[in-house]
């Protein structure tokens, strides 16, 4: 409020002037050419820019020379400017080839234990329509132990690890049988492919994984990814190894160079807090870095078929942002929403590192 319109009307013309003027006292380092380009921040910016401004100045500091005014909020732009810029980046995916999409089991179990199988049949035409459109598409799956539960009629996973095992056993026999049947209707042939981590820590053993993918792909195969549930006892108890498949998904996008990870989850992407909580989280649609205050607010598994929860899924981001890729959090409730993300739809939280 200590700044009158005279000022705004100059601090906006420091923001919006022509990017081809070369700024006198520095380069801004988000567009390395100066100033800004008038169509990059609209009005109704500048007051977030300008509280982000004062913050940065002397409390009391009081306007007395106008050229010194403009020198040193000049001198405070570029990580003030950067970070308003940054809300605005427009999403653009037409360089992404291969694609990594991992889905959890709370997105193809319903709450009361039954298949989803309507959202299983989006799914699978949204795959064949990228398949058909040049597009490599590998499907990270969870869903063994729901699909187990569901074909025993059992209302909740076992405590004993060896009867864990079994039913997991089962449910990967029936969802395997379910993705068959309806990618057959789309004319896409799938594939399964069962690893545990000892598969990723061994040279002989990754370099026959990969090439199984390469193949796949190149035969037009959608590689349908799992961990080995029967014999990989260490993610039944939540500890060890892979963990859960939202640190699988990361690994296969790192093992295949895939350019992009899409992480269909049962929230809309990465709030700054629990929304199941408070009423007033705001969901972040684009993350550069994981910092400490991201960390802090992801909370633990959110569903009683699956193991992954949101930390789980910020760990998953800091491996992409490690591999230079980048990757998409979004609500799995319509898979056909990811055509709309890959055509620059703003849905979920885009986590994408700024070079």
């Amino acid at each position: 409020n200590r700044f009158s319109s005279r000022w705004k009307s100059r601090g906006k013309h420091i923001f919006t002037r022509s990017s081809t003027q070369r700024c006198s006292v520095g380069e801004c380092f988000v567009c390395n050419t100066g100033c800004f380009d008038r169509n990059r921040f609209s009005n109704s910016d500048l007051p977030h820019i300008l509280e982000k401004v004062i913050k940065k100045f002397p409390k009391g500091y009081c306007v007395k020379n106008p050229i010194d005014f403009v020198i040193k909020l000049i001198k405070t732009v570029p990580r003030t400017v950067f970070l308003v810029y940054n809300r605005h980046m427009k999403r653009n995916f037409e360089t992404v080839n291969r694609i990594v999409i991992k889905i959890g089991t709370s997105s193809l179990v319903m709450p009361n234990g039954k298949i989803n199988l309507e959202k299983i049949d989006q799914l699978a035409f949204v795959i064949s329509s990228l398949m058909n459109k040049g597009k490599d598409v590998i499907l990270v799956s969870s869903g063994a132990m729901g699909f187990g539960l569901n074909v025993l009629n059992m209302d909740k996973r076992p405590t004993e690890i060896a009867r864990q095992q079994a039913v997991s056993s089962v449910g990967q026999v029936a969802m395997m049988s379910l993705y068959s049947q309806i990618f057959s209707h789309y004319q896409t042939e799938v594939s399964q492919l069962l690893i545990t981590r000892d598969v990723i820590e061994y040279p002989e053993s990754l370099e026959n994984f990969t090439n199984a993918f390469e193949m796949l792909l190149t035969m037009g195969i959608v590689p349908i990814v799992n961990e080995n549930d029967a014999i990989s006892v260490d993610e039944m108890d939540h500890t060890t190894k892979f963990g859960d498949n939202d640190r699988l998904s990361a690994i296969v996008a790192k093992v295949t160079k895939a350019d992009l990870l899409i992480m269909l989850s049962d929230i809309d992407g990465l709030y700054d807090k629990n929304p199941n909580i408070y009423d007033d989280a705001k969901l972040r649609e684009h993350v550069t870095e994981i910092t400490d205050e991201i960390i802090k607010s992801a909370g633990g598994a959110g569903s009683k078929f699956g193991t992954g929860g949101m930390l789980s899924k910020i760990k998953s981001a800091q491996m992409i942002f490690d591999n230079n890729s980048q990757m998409i959090l979004m609500n799995g409730t319509n898979p056909r929403d990811i055509l709309k993300v890959l055509e620059g739809a703003n849905i979920g939280t885009w986590f994408s590192q700024v070079n």
